[in-house]
Order: structure tokens, then C-alpha cells, then sequence
């Protein structure tokens, strides 16, 4: 796996997102739906182990909902949710911004790679606290890179292959990833 490419659809329990935050996008920054984000420079950008996770991206705010309109030139398909950051160019007051989920919520039915650390693809596993290793959720791991705060923990164990399982993450609150929980 690698940091997302594409918008990615997040399966909600409860509610939905709750705790949001719009954030600026940092410059040439191009951010999807269901990334995983940190703050750089004061700016939303993809998360990079190494980092205090910020929260997840949801949508793109205003301005940054409307990628055409935002900045984005219709190269490929597919074509993002979020407009790319465009802060050295946009007028003051008028960059490109993203809402961050920053709320505990469980994250269902994510598929993980069981090599990403040393997951057994059982339901003992549930209990499990995760670390965030890119931007993409399914690139988390049981493994703490350095000092790295937890994503969440895994709360609900659905099924497994020789090599991946699927799991329902208890995503935890910003609050509680910056102690450290």
C-alpha cells in the first residue's frame, strides 16, 4: 500500500463526522477523502509517520469544494472531491481548504495488510492499539514508528486471508492522539 491516490469512501459508525474543522491546504498539496492528515506549517498536508495526526479528511471546504473552480485542471480521471492547496496564489483569505474529522469515530470494516506489523487476522487482535504509517488508513500497523501517538485501536475482527484481515478502528479524538492514548 501506499499514500492514498483517489478519494477513498470512509465507512462512518454512529453519526458521522462531528467534531470538523476546516484547515487550509498547504501549497501543491493534493488531499482526498479519507486521507489521513497532519498539520505542516500550519497547513493541512498528508500525514507522514513522524507526525501528530491532525484528523481525517471529509470534503473540501470553502473554497476547496470545487476542484474545477479551485484550481484543478481536468488531466485525469478520477477527479478529486478536494481542490489541490493553492496558497502561494490564491487571494489573501481565499486558499483552498479541507474539513478534518478530529472526533473519535469507528472507522468499519478497513481491510490492513497483516505484514504491517504483527497482527494474527483473529479476533484476538481486538484491543489492539494502530499507528498510522501514511495517509492511507489501510497502511496502518500494530508496530509504533518511533514516537509516534496511535491512530486508534481495533475494536470488531470480521474475517482474514493468508495475508490481510478486515477490522473496525475505534479512530481516537484528537485530544487523545496528541496525550497519547
Amino acid at each position: 500500500m501506499a499514500a492514498l491516490a483517489a478519494d477513498s469512501k470512509v465507512n462512518w459508525s454512529g453519526l458521522g463526522p462531528r467534531q470538523t474543522k476546516a484547515y487550509t491546504i498547504a501549497n501543491a498539496a493534493q488531499l482526498y477523502v479519507g486521507s489521513i492528515l497532519k498539520l505542516s506549517g500550519g497547513y493541512a498536508a498528508a500525514f507522514t509517520t513522524g507526525n501528530l495526526i491532525l484528523g481525517v479528511a471529509v470534503q473540501g471546504g470553502v473554497p476547496g469544494s470545487n476542484p474545477v473552480m479551485d484550481g484543478f485542471t481536468l488531466t485525469s480521471l478520477p477527479i478529486p472531491m478536494i481542490a489541490p492547496g493553492n496558497v502561494s496564489t490564491a487571494a489573501t483569505g481565499n486558499a483552498n481548504q479541507v474539513v478534518v474529522e478530529q472526533g473519535s469515530f469507528t472507522w468499519m470494516q478497513v481491510t490492513l495488510t497483516l505484514a504491517n506489523g504483527t497482527l494474527n487476522g483473529t479476533a484476538a487482535d481486538v484491543g489492539t492499539k494502530v499507528y498510522a504509517a501514511s495517509s492511507n488508513v489501510a497502511d496502518s500497523t500494530n508496530t509504533q514508528p518511533g514516537t509516534d501517538h496511535p491512530l486508534g485501536t481495533l475494536t470488531k475482527f470480521y474475517s482474514a486471508t493468508a495475508t490481510t484481515a478486515i477490522y473496525d478502528i475505534l479512530v481516537l479524538d484528537f485530544d487523545s492522539r496528541s496525550r497519547g492514548n
